[in-house]
């Protein structure tokens, strides 16, 4: 089905730049940060070292969370370092062509993927151990069931948590969404979601 040909391209985008050596120096960072967590089973403290940068405080924790939480079920390594954004990185893809086909149809929403495929920033780093490759798929997880919610109101109770995971991820940059929203209601001069309640149930969930 034509789903799963998405899936597939959507692993294959993912994994093609994430074999060879060699990582962004952030990438370091979080990952030497998160095995501080695995290391000592501390969720709360954040750290780079015993001796150096004793407390980090950088960005919101769920990375931390997620990747030290990873380490602790698999053992720290390169490709375990990375499972956390290789799984966003899907999922990114993935929502672009589900947003693709809710606007216009599936082949709109095929056409979509390779069309992100070809933005430099986005495949580089895309499946890295960066807070932008998580952010990224919530704000997009966040937009499609936003979308989604317009054709069928309960998916709007989906968004809150792709909203909050931002949020966790990266502060309140994620805010950009709801700015978009209006802008885009207001373009459409279409605010007809205000009167529907599982909209203000979505927001609710967020708090």
């Amino acid at each position: 089905t034509q789903f799963w040909a998405t899936f597939l391209i959507a692993i294959v985008l993912v994994a093609i730049k994430k074999w060879e050596p060699g990582d962004n120096l952030d990438a370091i960072w979080y990952s030497a940060v998160s095995k501080n967590v695995y290391e000592t089973g501390d969720f709360n403290h954040f750290f780079l070292s015993r001796h150096w940068h004793t407390t980090v405080s950088d960005h919101m924790p769920l990375t931390y969370w997620i990747t030290g939480a990873v380490f602790m079920l698999f053992g720290p390594s390169d490709f375990v370092a990375r499972l956390y954004p290789i799984i966003c990185g899907i999922l990114s893809y993935l929502f672009v062509y589900f947003i693709g086909r809710e606007i216009k149809g599936r082949h709109f929403g095929l056409c979509s993927i390779l069309a992100l495929a070809l933005a430099y920033g986005f495949s580089k780093w895309n499946g890295s151990l960066m807070q932008d490759v998580p952010l990224v798929t919530y704000f997009l997880g966040t937009a499609y069931f936003f979308i989604a919610g317009l054709r069928k109101p309960k998916m709007f109770l989906a968004a809150a948590p792709f909203f909050v995971a931002g949020v966790m991820t990266k502060g309140p940059i994620i805010g950009a969404i709801p700015l978009a929203i209006f802008i885009w209601s207001l373009w459409q001069r279409d605010f007809s979601f205000l009167k529907k309640p599982a909209f203000y149930g979505g927001v609710a969930l967020t708090f």
